[in-house]
C-alpha cells in the first residue's frame, strides 16, 4: 500500500505513538484531517498484532457513507478486498480479529455497544457531548476526532487537558496533495465572507451570531402523509451549483429533501435527472430562479411544470420569513444543504456590525427553497373532483344485457392491492367501438385472499345481474404491481400465482402511469365515454372527493384507483396488436389437481414441506379421483 501523506498525518501519527488518549484534529478545509486520521487507522488495523476493534462514527450514515467510507476506500486502492467488507454491517476485516467498523451516531443501540480499541469521531462537532461520552468511556486504546471550528463546543473544554494532544492544519498544510483549483476556490471567500475565511480557511474558531435559519432538525426520510409537496430550483453552472430541493409541508412542519446539489448542469441535463427523479412531466411543480428565463423556458418545452418565481423589493427577505414560520427538516442525506443551513448568515458591515443583506455564495439550496415556499400557487386537484357530491352529475342507472355482448364488449374486473393489503375492486364492461367503459359493481376487502376475493365476486356478480353472470369466464382480470410483486412479508410470494391455481388469470397492467390513468378517466368523462352506476356508492365519493396533497394524489381511494387501473388497461392495450387477452383456462383436472395440492399445503405446512413428490402425487390422485366438484366458484 502506497499512501501519499501529509504533515497532519506525521504529527496525528506522533501523538499516537506518544501515547496520547484523545488526539483532536481541527483546522479549516481540505487540510487532510479526516484523510491522515483514516490512512493512519488503516496503517494501524493492517499490522496490529492481536485482535483489534476500530469504529469509525459519523452524525448520520449518508454523512459516513459519502464520506469516511469513500474516504477508506480510496486509501485501500487496489488492496480493497470485496470478500473482506460486510456490506449489511458496515465491516472491513484486515486479518484475523481485525476489524473496522462504520456506523452513525445517530444509533443508541451501538452507542451502549461493546467496548473497541479505537475510536475516530468524524466532524464531532456535529455529534452531541453524549454520544461521545458514551463512545468514548468504552473505548480502550484512544480517540480521534475531527472537524472544522465553526463554533466552540464540547471538544474545547478538553482543549488543554494532558491526556489531550490539540492538532491545527488549514489548506497550506495540503497543498502536496490538493489540486489548484480547491486552493483558489478557497482563496476566493477570502474578502466575500470574513467568518468563512476565519473557519474554513485559517481553521479558527468562528462566530455563528447572526445564522439566518438557526434552527432546523434532521430525519431520515420525506413524511408520506403531508398537505402539499412541491419542488424548488436554483440554477449554476461552473462556479455555483445547480440545487434541487424537494419540499413537502405537513402542518407548521417543512421537510426537505436535496436531491441536486452539482456544478456544470446543462438545462437538457437538468431535464433528465427530472426523468430519473420522478418527476412527472406537466404536473409536479417546480418553482425556479426568475433571473433565469430562458433556462425556465428550455427546461417547460420537455414537458415540466416549472415556473419562475416572485421577486421584487423586499421578496428574499419576505421568502426568509416564510421559511422561518415553519419547523425545519433536512433528511440526513442532504449533506450540503445541512452544511448551507448551518453556515448561512448574515452579512456583517466594515464595523463587523450584522446587515439586513444575506451572505452570498453559501446559499443554492436555501435560495432553492426559499422560491418554492415564498411562490407556492395553489394546490391542483384531480380532474373531476367537485366541493359538493352531486351523485346525479357522477353516477347513471343503465342495464348490460349480459347474455349478448357484442364482439367489441369485454368485461373487466380490476383488482386494486394497497400497501396495507386492503383489496378494492370494481367491474365494468369496456366497448371499444364507442370507446366508453361502464362501471356497474364493487367490492372491497382487508385482505388480497384469492379463494374470498372470487367466491364472493362471484355471488355479488350473481346478485346485481339477478343471475345473468354466475363466473368469471369471461371476464379479463387486471391488477396493479402490488397483486404480482408484493412487499409484505406476511403476503403470498405472487398473489397473481394463487389466484391462478382458481383459474383466474391476473394481467399486469405494464400500461400503469398515474397520473396518466388520472387524465384518461378525465377525458372519458368529458366526451361521455364514463358511465358509473349508481349503486357504485364508494366509487363515487372517492372520485368527487379525491384531490392531490403536495401535486400527487392522495393515498388511499382504492376505488378509484382500481377504476384508472381499468381505463389505462383498456384504452392503453386496445391501442397495440395484439390486445391483451385471457389466457387459455386450465382443463377441469388441473383444477382439481390445484385445489388439492393447496388444501394438503394449508393442512399441515411443514408436513407438507418434507413428503417426497411421489407421495404427494399419489394423495393427488386419489382425492382428485374421490372428488367431481371441480372449482365451484367457476362453475
Amino acid at each position: 500500500m502506497n499512501l501519499k501523506t501529509t504533515g497532519v498525518f506525521n504529527r496525528t501519527l506522533k501523538a499516537y505513538k506518544a501515547g496520547k488518549r484523545l488526539i483532536v484534529n481541527s483546522g479549516g478545509t481540505s487540510s487532510s484531517k479526516t484523510y491522515s486520521a483514516l490512512q493512519l487507522l488503516v496503517l494501524i488495523a493492517s499490522w496490529f498484532k492481536g485482535q483489534l476493534l476500530i469504529s469509525v462514527v459519523s452524525e448520520s450514515f449518508p454523512h459516513l457513507s459519502r464520506g469516511c467510507i469513500r474516504d477508506f476506500k480510496n486509501i485501500m486502492g487496489d488492496t480493497f478486498d470485496d470478500r473482506r467488507w460486510n456490506a449489511s454491517k458496515n465491516q472491513y476485516t484486515f486479518g484475523h480479529n481485525r476489524v473496522m467498523e462504520f456506523f452513525s451516531a445517530d444509533q443508541p443501540a451501538k452507542l451502549r455497544g461493546g467496548r473497541r480499541d479505537i475510536l475516530f469521531i468524524n466532524e464531532a462537532n456535529n455529534v452531541a457531548k453524549e454520544a461521545f461520552d458514551e463512545l468514548d468511556v468504552r473505548t480502550r486504546i484512544c480517540t480521534f476526532i475531527d472537524f472544522n471550528p465553526v463554533a466552540e463546543f464540547w471538544a474545547h473544554e478538553l482543549q488543554n487537558e494532558p491526556f489531550v494532544e490539540w492538532i491545527h492544519s488549514t489548506y497550506l498544510d495540503a497543498l502536496e496533495v490538493i489540486e489548484r483549483s480547491v486552493v483558489q476556490n478557497i482563496l476566493s471567500r477570502k474578502d466575500r465572507d470574513p467568518n468563512w475565511w476565519r473557519v474554513y480557511g485559517l481553521g479558527m474558531v468562528g462566530k455563528l451570531d447572526g445564522l439566518i435559519h438557526p434552527e432546523f432538525t434532521q430525519c431520515d426520510v420525506l413524511p408520506e402523509k403531508y398537505d402539499r409537496e412541491i419542488y424548488g430550483l436554483d440554477f449554476g453552472f461552473s462556479q455555483d451549483q445547480t440545487a434541487l430541493v424537494q419540499i413537502r409541508i405537513a402542518g407548521e412542519r417543512l421537510y426537505c429533501k436535496e436531491l441536486i446539489y452539482e456544478l456544470g448542469m446543462t438545462n437538457q441535463m437538468i431535464a433528465d435527472r427530472f426523468d430519473k427523479l420522478g418527476i412527472r412531466r406537466g404536473y409536479d411543480v417546480i418553482i425556479a430562479d426568475s433571473a433565469e428565463p430562458k433556462s425556465i423556458e428550455e427546461i417547460h418545452e420537455y414537458g415540466f411544470d416549472i415556473r419562475p418565481c416572485v421577486k421584487g423589493k423586499g421578496s428574499v427577505h419576505a421568502g426568509i420569513q416564510k421559511v422561518n414560520q415553519y419547523k425545519q427538516y433536512w433528511t440526513k442525506d442532504s449533506l450540503n444543504s445541512i452544511k448551507e443551513q448551518r453556515n448561512w448568515q448574515w452579512e456583517k458591515d466594515k464595523d463587523g456590525k450584522f446587515t439586513t443583506k444575506p451572505m452570498d455564495g453559501m446559499d443554492h439550496s436555501m435560495s432553492a427553497r426559499r422560491y418554492a415556499v415564498s411562490t407556492m400557487p395553489a394546490p391542483k386537484v384531480l380532474p373531476g373532483a367537485e366541493e359538493g357530491i352531486d351523485k346525479s352529475k357522477l353516477s347513471v342507472d343503465f342495464e348490460i344485457d349480459f347474455d349478448h355482448l357484442s364482439e367489441f364488449s369485454t368485461l373487466i374486473m380490476s383488482i386494486w392491492v394497497t400497501k396495507n393489503l386492503k383489496t378494492y375492486v370494481t367491474f365494468g364492461l369496456w366497448n371499444s367501438r364507442r370507446v366508453k367503459y361502464y362501471v356497474f359493481g364493487e367490492l372491497a376487502f382487508d385482505h388480497p385472499r384469492a379463494d374470498k376475493v372470487l367466491v364472493q365476486s362471484v355471488a355479488y356478480l350473481r346478485q346485481i345481474t339477478n343471475g345473468a353472470v354466475r363466473n368469471l369466464r369471461k371476464f379479463q382480470i387486471w391488477g396493479n404491481e402490488a397483486m404480482h410483486s408484493p412487499t409484505d412479508a406476511e403476503a403470498l410470494n405472487d398473489m397473481a400465482d394463487a389466484y391462478q391455481k382458481y383459474n383466474m388469470i391476473v394481467n399486469e397492467n405494464f400500461f400503469w402511469d398515474e397520473m396518466g390513468a388520472i387524465l384518461l378517466v378525465s377525458r372519458l368523462a368529458q366526451r361521455n365515454g364514463l358511465a358509473v352506476h349508481e349503486r357504485c356508492e364508494k366509487l363515487i365519493i372517492e372520485r368527487a372527493r379525491w384531490t392531490t396533497a403536495g401535486g400527487k394524489p392522495e393515498d388511499g381511494y382504492g376505488f378509484a384507483r382500481s377504476l384508472c387501473n381499468a381505463v389505462s388497461a383498456c384504452v392503453e392495450a386496445s391501442r397495440y396488436d395484439p390486445p391483451a387477452s385471457p389466457v387459455r383456462p386450465f382443463s377441469e383436472e388441473s383444477q382439481a389437481r390445484n385445489k388439492v395440492i393447496d388444501q394438503l399445503a394449508h393442512a399441515d405446512p411443514d408436513k407438507f414441506d418434507n413428503m417426497a413428490d411421489e407421495e404427494i402425487e399419489a394423495l393427488v390422485r386419489q382425492r382428485v379421483s374421490d372428488s367431481t366438484d371441480g372449482v365451484p366458484w367457476m362453475s
